[in-house]
């Protein structure tokens, strides 16, 4: 019997397969990184995974990434590994940048952090929409906006997680929420957190 993921896959490949003629570029080139939390220094935590810059390099790598819900800890298990690692975060960046605040590109800006969800159902599907709305370049100023982050911060018994936009300047964060608000009506702006990368 075939799985729905193998359905999936083949429909990936055969549209991946009409297209390869005539790629799609994005408006920017985009890296995702893999953050683990087993090493002491946080530079030797993160990692490149793949790399795309045309729409179908992104349906080449992106349906590969785990999605929360697939190991990130509820309050009934914990984390589980990937490949044998303790992933803590992905995250998809503009080529050149790091995902750490003191990446130059960075450090003089912020970040929304959206810390409410229902469910580890509903984190891994508002990550994708924001995932889809950043490379679609619907979010803006698109100029701004350097990277995104899904992270599990979870702890003993309780569970906490966070879904992060990063922009280069604090100037731009305040436009940045209303495009979320426009783009991405399930998100509630209002209880979004907004942190400095320079405090």
């Amino acid at each position: 019997m075939i799985s729905e993921i193998e359905v999936v896959e083949s429909c990936i490949e055969d549209i991946l397969v009409k297209l390869e003629d005539s790629p799609l570029p994005l408006g920017d080139s985009w890296v995702v990184w893999e953050h683990t939390d087993d090493k002491a220094n946080y530079d030797d935590n993160i990692r490149q995974i793949c790399k795309f810059d045309t729409v179908q390099k992104f349906w080449t790598h992106v349906p590969y990434i785990p999605l929360p819900s697939m190991f990130f800890s509820t309050g009934k298990t914990g984390r589980k590994l990937i490949g044998g690692r303790s992933v803590c975060s992905y995250s998809m960046f503009k080529a050149g940048i790091e995902p750490k605040w003191e990446d130059r590109v960075a450090t003089n800006g912020g970040e929304w952090r959206i810390r409410r969800f229902r469910s580890i159902f509903e984190l891994s599907d508002i990550w994708m929409e924001v995932i889809l709305a950043l490379i679609g370049g619907v979010l803006e100023p698109r100029e701004n906006i350097i990277g995104i982050r899904v992270v599990d911060s979870s702890h003993s018994h309780k569970s906490l997680y966070n879904i992060e936009i990063w922009s280069d300047t604090l100037e731009s964060l305040q436009t940045i929420k209303k495009s979320l608000k426009s783009a991405l009506p399930m998100i509630d702006v209002e209880k979004m957190y907004l942190r400095s990368h320079s405090s």
